[in-house]
């Protein structure tokens, strides 16, 4: 992305996300294989980030972590997201 940005990120201590996981946890309705019926959700958190930072000009994305878990991100360009779309 060009310009400036801001970046919001969130670590969890799971078992990270595994390979056939990859592009199906960006969907509706999807979780990840560590997901079991004692874990609360419905799925729909990862699809709600990618749907925001896309509709902001921005991205999301993830990476393992080295130890355990994975590190998930959403970045959004600095400055107002509404004045292009107000411009007259």
């Amino acid at each position: 992305m060009r310009g400036k940005n801001s970046c919001i990120v969130v670590r969890d201590t799971g078992p990270g996300i595994r390979p056939h996981e990859r592009v199906r946890i960006w969907n509706r309705h999807a979780q990840g294989a560590a997901a079991s019926a004692a874990t609360p959700g419905m799925g729909l958190g990862l699809s709600l980030v990618r749907a925001i930072s896309n509709a902001h000009d921005g991205t999301a994305g993830w990476e393992n972590s080295e130890d355990s878990g994975a590190e998930f991100w959403i970045e959004l360009p600095e400055g107002d997201p509404l004045r292009s779309a107000n411009a007259v």
